[in-house]
């Protein structure tokens, strides 16, 4: 993998539990970074969805990452758009490890954005 492909920085989240120091229990879920690391995005598929009256996009993307032990399905990623002073998100749909090799891995993702 040629490091000048590597063009974009995003952060991983994961979900954690957010507990509350007095009594114990777990009020509600919030994001943490999990890592910050460079990636290619490249966009696959787009589609507009009439959805409530509203009409939503639809793009999915493939991201490639340097191997990133830990990783999963359940984590979301965040992308910080200077050229657009946009941030993105990124719904993780699936991950592969590049020939079960340990060097790369593709992360397929959704992201999805509101038209008004």
């Amino acid at each position: 993998m040629q490091a000048g492909l590597l063009r974009h920085v995003i952060t991983i989240q994961e979900q954690v539990d957010d507990v509350n120091s007095v009594y114990g229990n777990v009020n509600k879920k919030r994001a943490v970074d999990f890592a910050t690391v460079r990636a290619r995005i490249e966009p696959v598929t787009g589609k507009e969805v009439a959805y409530a009256e509203r009409v939503l996009t639809e793009t999915t993307h493939k991201l490639t990452i340097r191997y990133l032990p830990g990783l999963s399905s359940e984590m979301r990623i965040i992308f910080y758009d200077a050229r657009q002073q946009s941030t993105r998100y990124f719904r993780i749909l699936g991950i592969t490890n590049f020939e079960e090799r340990c060097i790369y891995q593709t992360i397929f993702c959704l992201e999805r954005a509101t038209a008004d």
